[in-house]
């Protein structure tokens, strides 16, 4: 029986660009927020790991850094180390935006006396020790990402996924998130924004007035 918490989390995940059946979510849904809803899952359904792993090689540029970071502090021992390891992975693949959050979650993450998925000595021999658990004090065998057939187009996501096409067009970062707050009208002021995004009151109210000067819902369409 599939998991009830994997199922609500489904059209999310559509609408950031796995390859799942079903309807994606009208809304496009918080980045962040959603990969870390997969990282609570992860030993119900360690397969949307694997997944995650192959959706960070193709869309990890459009992720924003810093809201980890402000939004990891909600996050079990457990959970931080998944996290500290997707960080980390990115930091191997060449994406060093993510090493500062790499490393603060290695001083912060604690043991876990709970086994882990992969931890057999089977499985282990055979497809090695997992080098980013292994710095996280876990030895595991080695996560690999999914194919990258059960993706979607990044094409495809940009277009259906307003957040994703300006975090493309302004970077991935807070001007781009309290942009699509404003244009999907989740947030009307910079109060409720910085609420939302966790972000520092002097950042959210200072792009917001940047936004207004520069006109932002008479130059980005929302369609």
């Amino acid at each position: 029986m599939e998991n009830s918490s994997f199922a609500l989390l489904r059209p999310d995940l559509i609408a950031l660009g796995f390859g799942f059946y079903g309807s994606s979510a009208t809304l496009a849904p918080d980045p962040e927020k959603t990969i870390l809803s997969i990282i609570r899952l992860f030993d119900e359904e360690v397969k949307v790991f694997h997944m995650l792993l192959a959706w960070v090689e193709r869309f990890g540029d459009l992720l924003h850094v810093e809201r980890f970071s402000a939004l990891s502090s909600g996050l079990s021992g457990r959970e931080l180390i998944i996290l500290g390891v997707l960080a980390q992975k990115r930091v191997s693949a060449g994406d060093y935006r993510f090493r500062s959050l790499a490393q603060k979650i290695m001083k912060l993450a604690p043991s876990s006396e709970k086994p882990w998925p992969g931890q057999g000595q089977y499985l282990i021999e055979k497809n090695g020790v997992d080098p980013e658990f292994k710095l996280f004090g876990v030895t595991t065998s080695r996560f690999l990402p999914s194919e990258t057939k059960k993706l979607l187009e990044r094409s495809w996501i940009l277009k259906k996924n307003l957040w994703f096409r300006l975090r493309a067009l302004l970077g991935a970062n807070f001007r781009a998130d309290i942009a699509y707050l404003r244009l999907s009208g989740l947030a009307k002021n910079a109060y409720v924004a910085m609420k939302l995004l966790k972000c520092a009151k002097e950042t959210s109210y200072r792009l917001w007035g940047q936004l207004d000067e520069a006109d932002v819902e008479g130059m980005i369409s929302v369609s």
